[in-house]
């Protein structure tokens, strides 16, 4: 499970960054929480998702796209790059919810979710 979460996660953002641009796949993966809240809501008891989150979502990333692109307003899309960097923020999500350790012994080898 450790194996794929973290590394699995690293080797596809590595990945990405040679099909798209390091801008890109930095404004990509600063989603990743994003999902992490998604997923603990869907498969974890109690983790609920209230309006503060998404409004502190919406200026955390509107301030990681200005320092990511720098003032410069044009955007480049790869879809090859780009959906290898959001699959990379899914995994790390996926990874960081099933750690916590309530799914964890039922899905993975207990050893590697202490």
């Amino acid at each position: 499970m450790h194996r794929e979460g973290f590394h699995g996660q690293k080797k596809r953002e590595n990945i990405a960054l040679t099909y798209t641009f390091a801008s890109n796949v930095g404004g990509i993966i600063s989603i990743a929480p994003f999902f992490t809240a998604i997923f603990a809501h869907l498969f974890l008891d109690g983790e609920k998702l209230r309006w503060q989150f998404f409004i502190g979502f919406a200026v955390a990333i509107i301030g990681i796209f200005l320092i990511s692109f720098n003032g410069s307003s044009h955007l480049k899309l790869n879809p090859t790059g780009d959906i290898l960097a959001v699959l990379a923020a899914m995994v790390w999500a996926a990874y960081s919810v099933l750690r916590v350790g309530r799914i964890c012994p039922v899905l993975c080898n207990v050893e590697f979710c202490g």
